[in-house]
C-alpha cells in the first residue's frame, strides 16, 4: 500500500441496496457501511469512510492489516513447504536417534545376559567357585540386617 489515494481507488467489492428512498453501501472486506439519499452521495460518503479507515490504521502504524482484494492466498502462503519439511526432517531425526539408542541399549543388555548365561553353565575351577561363594556371602552380609527387619515386621 503506497498511499491514501491508492487505497481509496482500490476496487473492493461493494454491496448496494436501495430501500425506501435510501441507498445503502456496504464493503464487506473493510466492514464499512454508509447510508444516503442518492447513490452519488453514498459513494462520496464511502470515500470519506475509506479515508478515515486508512487514517486510523496509519495512526497506529498498522497498514499491514489492510485486506487484500483477493481472498485466495497463493499456495506458498497457505502451505509453507520449507517449514513443513524442516519440521518433518527434525522429527524424523529425533525419532531415528531415539530408536538407534533404544536398539543399542537392548542389544547391549542381550549380549551381557547371554554372556552371563554362558558363564553360568560353563564348568569353573575350584578357585573361581570359591570366589563366587565369597561374593555371594558378602552380598548376604549387606542384605542380612534388612532381612532381620522384614522378619520382625512379619512376626509382629
Amino acid at each position: 500500500m503506497s498511499n491514501l489515494q491508492d487505497f481509496i481507488q482500490r476496487p473492493y467489492p461493494i454491496v448496494v441496496r436501495e430501500s425506501q428512498s435510501k441507498v445503502y453501501l456496504f464493503v464487506p472486506k473493510l466492514h464499512i457501511f454508509v447510508e444516503s439519499d442518492t447513490l452519488q452521495s453514498a459513494y462520496e460518503l464511502l470515500k470519506k469512510e475509506k479515508a478515515s479507515f486508512y487514517s486510523r490504521l496509519e495512526a497506529i502504524d498498522s497498514l499491514h492489516l489492510v485486506p487484500e482484494l483477493t481472498d485466495a492466498p497463493s499456495l506458498r502462503k497457505r502451505i509453507d513447504i520449507q517449514k513443513i519439511l524442516v519440521e518433518r526432517l527434525f522429527s524424523f531425526g529425533l525419532t531415528l536417534v531415539f530408536w538407534v539408542l533404544l536398539l543399542a541399549i537392548v542389544g547391549h543388555q542381550l549380549t551381557k545376559t547371554s554372556f552371563k548365561i554362558k558363564e553360568a553353565f560353563v564348568p569353573v575351577t575350584p578357585e573361581k567357585s570359591q570366589e563366587r561363594l565369597t561374593h555371594f556371602k558378602e552380598k548376604l552380609n549387606v542384605v542380612a540386617p534388612y532381612m532381620k527387619e522384614i522378619k520382625k515386621a512379619l512376626n509382629e
